[in-house]
């Protein structure tokens, strides 16, 4: 052999990794995923809270206008063993033919409706004018966050995260 021309040994070398250096790469990319996997949890669970949030606040606007629409009480019932809330005189916005009713712990988010307060009572209902029998509030947890959605006299809806 020439001393200019590699050897096949060295030739080989260039060509691919060792086994060593790929179980080095795996354990790095291991160590990765197991610090970033509850960062992704924690922001899943923000992200779900947000969403639950906003809809809630949107349904309870919703329930607002067909009072107002109506000139007739509409009740939003909440319950907070089950985590959900209801209302008969809302249609759901995917099925027209269903009544409104949302399960927030349905998808397994670790969403739970912690509290739920409208002078005294646990349902936002809404008179006529859209004004609310009380002011009040509605507060959901997921992950060790919350997320208020409050309900002022004059029927105001804001959610606050």
């Amino acid at each position: 052999m020439s001393p200019s021309a590699p050897s096949w040994f060295a030739r080989r070398r260039r060509l691919g990794f060792t086994l060593v250096e790929l179980v080095i790469v795996v354990m790095v990319l291991g160590v990765l995923a197991g610090v970033a996997a509850p960062r992704y949890q924690t922001a899943l669970a923000a992200v779900h809270l947000e969403a639950a949030a906003k809809r809630l606040a949107a349904d309870l606007r919703h329930a607002q206008a067909v009072a107002i629409q109506t000139a007739s009480a509409v009740t939003v019932t909440i319950d907070t063993a089950t985590s959900t809330y209801r209302s008969t005189a809302l249609a759901d916005p995917g099925r027209r033919d269903r009544r409104l009713l949302v399960n927030l712990r349905l998808h397994g988010y670790g969403l739970a409706i912690s509290t739920s307060s409208f002078g005294g009572l646990p349902d936002a209902t809404f008179n006529f004018r859209g004004e609310p029998f009380a002011a009040g509030s509605v507060t959901l947890t997921a992950g060790g966050r919350a997320a208020v959605i409050a309900v002022n006299a004059l029927g105001v809806v804001e959610v606050t995260l």
